[in-house]
């Protein structure tokens, strides 16, 4: 058990070092990214996957050569070997959900899944990459000062500031200090110690304090380890009695507690040879003090009656009484007791206070420690009673060093448990502050910069439908290129130095290289820090760059109010005369897919094209879920010519049939919002599919489909809702 601490910090600093190097070789992969879309920019897919591997394969070879995790490691590919085998099969679950998601649609009766492809969040974020990426290739020398500035950022962090683990005693709060200082060693959950521990503290600490030792033997029902409950009778085999546990003391700790002393009534000398009962078991054996008695199969005398009252008011340093543990009660109400844990572990459950159940007075007897292990009774508490009363709290910290236990001891202020624990350090954290600030402030005038001479291209931007979240995207999309390229790269830096700096040294030109620590979690702290920075800076930036898109615009669209039982709704799409006859086709095949299913936010029934002045249009009858409000409607969709030849606007008309007013108008903001999608969705189609949604309808209102589109582009830009042409 003494050489346990030293193996958990051994074992815990290589977990620590694999964990890092998987998060590095993780941060490798957008970095890859991003050097290839700056440096290469290649349009041909295959050059864009060789030179990102080439990328990967260089920052992975500079990780092999310079982090010790490859090092220590008997087989250092294994770790590149587990890193790939939890990419792929992160790539094979997204797969396998996306393939069920799709599937699941389709048994609950989507027919068409085109109307359920919502746009991801991650193509829409590698989108926004893509364009920020091609907006910093235009500006090469701003890009690479601002890449240098974050890469130097991080190396300066890295070098003059860092997070370090130290492994310490941490001491918390107990209690009042005690009339007689002591030291109180057992595991959390009370399980045997390991015997060797008493020579290791007899021979550390046997010439500066008193030991003493208790040794429990109680009854289990542990189908692993079952332990019959001990018999205790008179000495010719008569009268036997079940107890339910033997305790054994040393004798010298009578004479050391004077409270447990006080509980016995007898000399210390006399546990030597005898036992102690109380007088309820004495009286059932029919034996009195000085007659012999059986305890367990040994012959012993009865040296006395113990005070019930007395001994169930002992306690130790920790609250507890010094009687064994119930461990029957205990697993009957929260489990069987677990394994020690480890340090991390044990300083949480030191710090929680569990009542402990402990066996009764009755049913429980006394003997020395010397005859409770001829019984077969297991080490549990160990207590040192220092020589000089003012040395516990040194000698506490040295135990607790020493061993992977919770240590309770007595200090001049109270009681206090002792424990082995990692406590993380920050070295120059006030020196933090100013390379931070300068590099946030950096970042920010980059990106207030970017976005004053941006303006034209973020009115294109919102001309083509951008809503302002996605303009703002864009320039996070940027802060975060800058954020990967800088903290990876600047962690590559420092590495690469303090292996110059370690060969420099070799060599003779050095005379000490500086005691860095690069290769732990620690070090990803630092780089999380640099690459939050570049994003807390990107904010007001990409905020002002939204309020750019639709300066004195409503941010979000919101429909008119109803006029009594109806309501009639510009919806914010614009759409060629075109286009709107494939539309209204793409609207009922939706709404087909929900005629006998209440999974949707809608359920419609009676769908059908039909003519409404010179163009077609889709009526219904909906119900909006939830269904059990009862909020039922007509519904008519058609179009009328905008104020640009060409290009028609869409507008709804709905009409309320059952249902409360304040409930029929808060859905509607729900089906609203997914008409939305669907019009996005369908702007995402490919011509050959519109053309098949054309002919449907033409198909379906009697007329003879053209050979192809002799309208406006079919792509044409929303107008007059700019701000709200997304879903």
């Amino acid at each position: 058990m003494a050489e346990r601490p030293v193996y958990d910090t051994v074992r815990s600093s290589l977990d620590d070092l694999v964990r890092a190097v998987l998060i590095l070789l993780g941060l490798a992969i957008p970095f890859a990214f991003a050097l290839e879309r700056l440096l290469v920019g290649s349009t041909n897919i295959y050059r864009q996957i060789l030179w990102f591997c080439g990328f990967f394969l260089v920052a992975f070879l500079l990780l092999y050569l310079v982090h010790p995790a490859f090092a220590v490691s008997n087989q250092p590919v294994i770790i590149f070997l587990a890193f790939a085998l939890m990419l792929l099969s992160a790539m094979v679950i997204a797969l396998i959900m996306q393939k069920f998601g799709a599937e699941l649609k389709v048994l609950q009766g989507l027919r068409a899944t085109v109307h359920s492809a919502d746009v991801s969040r991650i193509s829409t974020l590698l989108a926004a990459v893509s364009m920020g990426i091609s907006t910093m290739r235009r500006r090469p020398l701003r890009t690479a000062l601002t890449a240098l500035t974050i890469t130097l950022l991080t190396f300066t962090i890295l070098n003059f500031a860092s997070f370090d683990t130290r492994t310490g005693v941490v001491t918390l709060y107990r209690g009042a200090a005690p009339k007689q200082a002591a030291i109180l060693l057992h595991p959390v959950n009370w399980a045997p110690l390991p015997e060797p521990v008493l020579e290791l503290l007899d021979g550390r600490w046997g010439g500066q304090a008193d030991i003493a030792c208790r040794w429990w033997l109680p009854a289990t029902a542990d189908a692993e380890a079952p332990n019959p409950a001990p018999l205790v009778s008179r000495a010719d085999g008569t009268q036997p009695l079940a107890l339910r546990g033997v305790l054994g003391l040393d004798p010298h700790e009578l004479a050391l507690r004077p409270d447990i002393h006080a509980a016995f009534g007898a000399a210390p000398d006399a546990l030597a040879d005898g036992v102690f009962m109380t007088r309820t078991v004495a009286a059932r054996l029919q034996v009195a003090p000085g007659d012999a008695v059986l305890v367990g199969g040994l012959r012993l005398r009865l040296a006395g009656l113990m005070d019930a009252a007395a001994a169930g008011a002992v306690e130790d340093l920790d609250g507890t009484g010094f009687l064994p543990v119930d461990f029957a009660a205990m697993t009957s109400s929260s489990g069987a007791p677990q394994a020690q844990p480890p340090a991390a572990a044990a300083l949480a459950a030191a710090n929680s206070r569990q009542d402990w159940v402990l066996l009764p007075v009755d049913s429980v007897v006394v003997v020395s420690a010397d005859n409770a292990r001829r019984l077969g009774a297991s080490l549990r508490v160990a207590t040192l009673y220092p020589h000089q009363p003012q040395a516990s709290a040194g000698m506490a910290e040295d135990v607790a060093r020493a061993l992977p236990l919770p240590v309770v001891a007595s200090r001049a202020d109270g009681v206090y448990t002792h424990v082995l624990a990692p406590t993380l350090q920050a070295k120059g954290a006030r020196d933090l502050l100013f390379p931070i600030l300068l590099g946030g402030l950096v970042i920010f005038g980059t990106m207030l910069g970017s976005v004053a001479d941006r303006e034209k291209e973020i009115y294109t931007f919102s001309a083509l439908g951008l809503a302002p979240v996605h303009v703002a995207t864009l320039f996070f999309a940027e802060a975060l290129v800058y954020a990967f390229i800088g903290g990876l790269g600047g962690y590559l830096l420092a590495q690469g130095m303090l292996k110059l700096l370690t060969a420099l040294a070799a060599a003779g030109v050095l005379r000490s290289v500086p005691e860095m620590n690069y290769s732990s979690i620690n070090a990803i702290i630092t780089i999380l820090i640099v690459m939050a920075t570049v994003l807390v800076s990107a904010i007001y930036p990409a905020y002002k760059a939204s309020r750019s898109a639709n300066p004195g615009v409503l941010r979000t669209w919101r429909p008119p109010a109803p006029d009594g039982d109806r309501l009639h709704i510009v919806f914010p799409f614009t759409v060629s005369q075109y286009d709107i006859t494939g539309v209204v086709s793409f609207l009922k095949e939706h709404f087909d897919n929900f005629s006998d299913t209440s999974l949707g936010v809608f359920m419609a029934r009676q769908a059908a094209l039909t003519r409404a002045g010179d163009g077609p249009g889709l009526k219904a009858n909906l119900a909006l879920a939830p269904f059990d409000l009862g909020v039922t409607q007509s519904f008519l969709l058609t179009s009328v010519p905008s104020e640009i030849p060409g290009i028609d606007e869409v507008t709804i008309a709905i009409v309320r049939t059952s249902g409360q007013r304040k409930d029929w108008i808060r859905l509607n903001r729900v089906l609203l919002d997914d008409l939305r999608r669907q019009f996005l969705i369908w702007r995402s189609l490919s011509q050959e599919t519109m053309e098949h949604y054309r002919r449907q309808t033409l198909v379906a209102l009697g007329q003879t489909p053209p050979a192809g589109p002799s309208g406006p582009d079919t792509g044409a830009a929303p107008t007059g809702h700019p701000a709200e042409t997304h879903a």
